[in-house]
């Protein structure tokens, strides 16, 4: 793993970056797909106690003007609301949904046709 840096205060995140501050819904679901339910739970676990933290920092300033740790720590928290309904509302269950969830076709393309975070 690389040391990659997130903004200061957001440290506890960084064994995470490489996994999870993954590019794109495709990317995400991918990193949600070859985790195992102790692997989410984990980042879970690290990440949600610090999105109230998260928000403030990212919302302090203008998209345009986040740097790349800015971006890494949105991607990582768009990870956690990836994962987050499979942990907070399936719980052991999520196992029993994933062959539907895998048929579900995900894009990354918007209306511009440009990767979204």
């Amino acid at each position: 793993m690389t040391a990659i840096s997130l903004p200061i205060g957001f440290e506890a995140l960084s064994s995470y970056v490489d996994l999870w501050a993954a590019q794109g819904i495709v990317a995400r679901d991918k990193a949600r797909t070859c985790t195992d339910a102790q692997e989410r739970q984990a980042f879970y676990d690290a990440a949600a106690p610090l999105l109230p933290a998260a928000l403030a920092h990212l919302d302090a300033r203008t998209k345009e003007k986040w740097d790349e740790a800015d971006q890494r720590l949105m991607r990582i928290m768009l990870s956690l609301a990836h994962i987050g309904f499979g942990i907070e509302m399936l719980g052991q269950s999520e196992e029993d949904n994933t062959p539907s969830r895998l048929r579900m076709h995900l894009s990354d393309e918007a209306t511009t046709g440009a990767a979204l975070f």
